[in-house]
């Protein structure tokens, strides 16, 4: 009797045995619920226009997560106003003392035009969160910060045509920098009709000019002018380049700077900014080539850059 006992637990033994080999590579077993890498989420949290980081880290999402939810995994956060507006992110608070200080969430470096709490987060999202001060002359709509997700990913997630448009002697710069957008995914045209805006709003554009191109186009001048409203922080006078800090007023002179990069916005969840990068000669387009394509990193959390003649890099508003 005790031999038959051993015999069935023995073969009970075999059974669970192929069973569990053959069930471990179902993919609708637990253990096999994998969630791909590609399902991460970057989220990032600074202060003062990126000046001072808070926190950051990678976040798995899976379908139906909010940006809400992702910034929650990161950190602790306050909401207001039935739950869509972020009132405190790790005890920080938003302030009404003479300045609006509030809160802002850029995603793949534009501003959310809808609460956090309503924005599902995806795979490859490059989601920014700074506490700044605002007013009606200080808004702004597009940052730098996330490149090169405008023109790869974009912030409608819709397949988007990105146009390269440079001026002359720029060329060489531009079709690197088309390059690597294209290498990183995006459907790049490019163009040299620069001397009126052509760009419909139907993808992101980014324009390559020389400082003296950028004084002559009124179209430039124009979106330079407002730099409280569209998030330049930049402008030309006397053929040199002036940063601006964040009342659009410029800032105390440090080195003279040879390049810009600056983005542009119309508004909130605006899926179409322009870019701007300016420069000044072939020095500062070398300069500019290295920080758009071997250097990327340098412009994380930054609103805008200036570079200046020894390579150094600065973020903008100054």
């Amino acid at each position: 009797m005790m031999k038959k006992t051993l015999v069935y637990a023995t073969v009970l033994i075999v059974i669970a045995g192929v069973l569990f080999i053959g069930l471990r590579g179902c993919t609708f077993m637990p253990w096999n619920a994998k969630t791909p890498d590609g399902s991460m989420v970057s989220v990032s949290i600074t202060e003062e226009f990126g000046r001072r980081l808070v926190k950051s880290g990678k976040v798995r999402v899976k379908e139906g997560d909010s940006a809400l939810d992702a910034l929650k995994e990161v950190a602790r956060v306050q909401t207001d106003y039935g739950g869509g507006f972020v009132s405190a992110i790790n005890g920080i608070k938003s302030a009404a003392n003479g300045k609006r200080k509030d809160w802002f969430y850029y995603v793949n470096g534009t501003l959310s035009g809808i609460g956090s709490n309503q924005w599902e987060a995806r795979a490859g999202d490059t989601i920014w969160w700074d506490l700044h001060e605002w007013s009606g002359r200080n808004f702004i709509p597009a940052v730098v910060g996330a490149w090169p997700q405008p023109f790869t990913i974009g912030y409608s997630r819709k397949p988007q045509r990105s146009r390269v448009m440079y001026g002359d002697g720029m060329e060489s710069l531009a079709r690197d920098v088309g390059g690597y957008l294209e290498k990183n995914g995006a459907d790049v045209v490019y163009s040299t009709r620069v001397s009126r805006r052509e760009h419909d709003g139907s993808g992101p554009a980014i324009v390559f000019l020389s400082f003296g191109q950028a004084r002559r186009i009124p179209w430039v001048v124009d979106a330079l002018a407002q730099p409280g409203k569209n998030g330049s922080f930049v402008t030309i006078d006397d053929e040199k380049l002036v940063a601006l800090d964040s009342d659009g007023q410029a800032a105390p002179a440090g080195n003279s700077a040879q390049a810009a990069v600056v983005s542009t916005g119309s508004g909130m969840g605006d899926a179409s900014p322009v870019w701007f990068v300016i420069c000044d000669g072939g020095a500062g387009a070398a300069r500019v080539r290295r920080l758009l394509v071997s250097e990327t990193e340098r412009l994380a959390l930054k609103v805008g850059v200036a570079v200046e003649a020894n390579g150094s890099v600065y973020a903008l508003p100054r």
